[in-house]
């Protein structure tokens, strides 16, 4: 997966701030969720703040419009794909 976000990088460059938006809220989503499970895998869910984050970044998903919905953004308007 992360090949697939290097590869996209130099394309996102060239548009403009608001579709690095999609992008930057999609990576950061899957960065935060990958931490926190690796992290709740380690410790368990006896840490409640731990916990508690990892709850809230499985929520990020939805938040500020969902991951389907920013990967379809990034697939139109920085990719040239057309609507599916």
């Amino acid at each position: 997966m992360i090949n697939v976000f290097v590869g996209i990088i130099p394309a996102v460059w060239a548009c403009q701030a608001f579709l690095q938006g999609s992008l930057d809220k999609l990576l950061m989503t899957w960065v935060e969720q990958s931490v926190g499970h690796a992290a709740l895998a380690t410790v368990g869910t006896k840490d409640p703040e731990l916990f508690g984050a990892y709850m809230y970044s499985r929520a990020q998903s939805v938040m500020g419009g969902t991951s389907q919905i920013q990967k379809n953004i990034i697939a139109q308007r920085i990719l040239g794909l057309g609507a599916q």
